[in-house]
């Protein structure tokens, strides 16, 4: 218990009190938040996307948005014993394998198992835990949650990082991505939308490591990448979940 009470000072307090399901769930980190995509340049080019483009971004910067899994109240670094400073790329740059490991440890000592026979408090508190990390674990894990953590450290809130794409040719791509995603018939066919996205998302998740990892951090051109992140994250969760006669939603 001493672990637990040790972890416990690192933790704010969370009104919800529902347990973790350690034994039948993972942080969805572990299965959607890093699944690595490959695109290649869409070849559609269709003018009067460039007008649906433009209402499509004023109606993003009006849309909820996407805020980090957990708030800077918590220092997801030090809970799972990193020094920010020392990690690379000002905090950009996590060993996936480490953090997973250290997750496992942490989850241990809330574990369902190791709670039985204990009061009802200290269930309650197993539960807060369990859910602070799982959500640290995510936002380590998932590119976009860290980058959105990392802005906000800096002061940079969701809400100032969510205005839409000012870049009016690259706006233009992710409705070409629309486009295409709207013209899809088969898995195959959504399958290539997603293997053609992909570039654009590493692309991406490695200038996002170069922008936060500048000395000092380069924090405007961070903000303009998570950004378009969100955007090419969003086409790909669409072409993931595409199937016969579904609307097509990108959520920006």
């Amino acid at each position: 218990m001493t672990a637990l009470r040790s972890t416990a000072r690192l933790l704010p307090r969370l009104t919800s009190r529902t347990p973790c399901r350690f034994c039948t769930q993972l942080p969805s980190a572990t299965t959607t938040a890093f699944q690595r995509f490959h695109p290649a340049p869409s070849h559609i080019n269709r003018r009067a996307s460039l007008a649906v483009s433009i209402s499509t971004a004023a109606t993003a910067r009006q849309q909820h948005r996407q805020s980090t899994a957990v708030d800077t109240s918590t220092d997801i670094y030090k809970l799972f014993g990193l020094n920010l400073d020392d990690v690379p790329q000002n905090g950009w740059g996590i060993n996936e394998k480490d953090i997973k490991s250290t997750w496992r440890k942490l989850m241990g000592n809330t574990h369902p198992d190791r709670m039985a026979g204990r009061s009802e408090e200290d269930q309650a508190q197993a539960a807060q835990q369990s859910t602070i990390v799982n959500r640290a674990y995510e936002t380590l894990l998932n590119p976009l949650l860290r980058a959105q953590y990392l802005l906000e450290r800096h002061g940079i809130t969701s809400s100032d990082e969510a205005e839409g794409l000012e870049d009016a040719d690259l706006l233009l791509q992710v409705m070409e991505f629309r486009e295409r995603l709207e013209e899809v018939s088969s898995e195959e066919e959504a399958a290539q939308v997603r293997e053609d996205n992909r570039e654009h998302l590493e692309q991406t998740i490695s200038a996002l490591g170069s922008a936060f990892g500048a000395s000092p951090p380069n924090l405007e051109q961070a903000r303009k990448l998570t950004i378009e992140l969100r955007y090419w994250l969003n086409i790909d969760k669409a072409a993931r979940e595409w199937a016969p006669g579904a609307r097509i939603e990108l959520q920006h």
